[in-house]
């Protein structure tokens, strides 16, 4: 193991696990002996089940066809499933035959001395035919994943290919295509590799670590990381919990709105890279306060299943909003490797983060803050209080903190917004 990792130390590796349920993508990046998921990507209605439905068919509407009938006549009880193991038993042998023959006896269930039984050759060309749709949607979803990171396919070092489904001499065929026979490993022990897998994670005492932190999303678009990338996972009987304060900024629409995200690429961690959203929490919040009046309690804990759960609660009307994620990404730190930090109070700053993720999911404006910093106040409502921090001699207003002041303080004369087209009031 130690020798694959320096092989492919700062390099990215595509598991491609294509299983009779199941399809499952995940990249990953390996540095300092620590395996890092960088994104996963999925299809469970192409696995080896929905491949052996579509043989069954292939076979029923070929000895329709033979026997010059446009409907199916009434079949034994159990024929079907039956009929649905030899297929499935036929697609294994083809991927070491050229042709395969199937035989169900008394499938049908006909009143007279018709022939009951399904007699059928089915050669690796028909298998191909049958199942190309299918192979096509499974290997799509390599372009997917790639695509969706900005990643071009030759920077994948290798991909290691697993489950039943990549015995199929076609699948096997389209892989090499894309990745040439030196960068495909198709695992021969694709029936117990998971379980091999596991078996030497708890031998080795290798802990799941965080792939990526878990941050709370401030006002004025900075980010508070709770949980650092790195941070050790919780075994069984095990969790991680994190609480903190955060401040209501503006609760003038009576709604503290707090975000959990995490960068979108691993180890690109700066305020402007892109961030994907696990949740928001929503907590009733008096409409009526000053800023940083509201408190917010925040807690975090992630269980031994891997499941992160978060309980936020109004400091005043003691209102509770929770809320569970599941699909937190995860690396594998290998024995030796130092752990990284679980908190840091370090804010990320970035005040032209668009509130827009790439997958196009508008998310909430947080309007929470850790720090009672008055830049992160919109203007409007920092003037409508404290005046005074306008003047032009003496006030500490920022300039983006003057410009919303001056676009949403309606008119005093028609009370229409800044620019608002029938506003003709200045030009009186």
């Amino acid at each position: 193991m130690t020798n694959a990792l320096e092989k492919y130390h700062d390099k990215l590796v595509l598991v491609y696990d294509w299983g009779g349920g199941t399809l499952d993508l995940t990249l990953c990046h390996i540095l300092d002996n620590r395996i890092t998921q960088i994104a996963n990507e999925g299809d469970n209605e192409v696995g080896g089940d929905y491949v052996d439905e579509a043989i069954v068919d292939y076979v029923l509407n070929t000895e329709l066809k033979k026997r010059g009938l446009e409907t199916t006549p009434p079949v034994q009880v159990g024929a079907r499933a039956r009929l649905l193991d030899f297929c499935e038993k036929a697609k294994i042998r083809l991927s070491t035959r050229s042709i395969e023959h199937i035989y169900v006896e008394d499938f049908f269930a006909f009143d007279d001395d018709t022939d009951p039984d399904i007699e059928i050759e089915l050669a690796r060309e028909d298998l191909d035919l049958i199942s190309e749709h299918l192979i096509n949607r499974g290997l799509s979803k390599i372009d997917e994943l790639l695509k969706k990171l900005d990643i071009d396919q030759r920077r994948i070092s290798l991909c290691l290919a697993t489950g039943g489904m990549i015995n199929m001499p076609r699948i096997k065929e389209r892989l090499i295509e894309k990745f040439s026979i030196d960068r495909l490993n198709c695992s021969d022990r694709g029936d117990r590799i998971i379980s091999e897998g596991c078996a030497w994670i708890a031998h080795d005492n290798a802990r799941l670590t965080l792939a990526k932190p878990i941050e709370v999303r401030e006002a004025r678009n900075s980010y508070l990381k709770i949980f650092r990338a790195g941070t050790p996972l919780p075994i069984v009987g095990q969790g991680i919990t994190e609480a903190i304060i955060l401040y209501c900024v503006d609760p003038r629409d009576g709604k503290a709105k707090i975000q959990l995200c995490r960068p979108e690429k691993a180890q690109q961690m700066a305020a402007m890279d892109s961030r994907v959203t696990y949740d928001n929490l929503v907590v009733s919040v008096d409409t009526e306060l000053k800023p940083f009046v509201e408190r917010i309690e925040l807690q975090l804990n992630i269980d031994h299943n891997l499941i992160l759960s978060a309980k936020a609660k109004s400091g005043i009307s003691q209102k509770i909003t929770e809320c569970e994620v599941y699909d937190l990404e995860f690396g594998l730190s290998l024995p030796g490797k130092s752990q990284g930090e679980t908190v840091s109070s370090e804010l990320i700053c970035s005040p032209h983060m668009p509130i827009y993720s790439k997958q196009h999911k508008v998310v909430s404006t947080s309007n929470v803050s850790s720090t009672m910093t008055k830049s992160k106040i919109p203007g409007e409502f920092l003037r409508s209080y404290d005046s005074r921090a306008f003047d032009p001699e003496f006030g500490d207003a920022t300039q983006l903190q003057h410009q919303e002041s001056f676009y949403y303080i309606p008119c005093s004369t028609c009370k229409r917004y800044w620019n608002h087209p029938d506003c003709k009031c200045a030009s009186d």
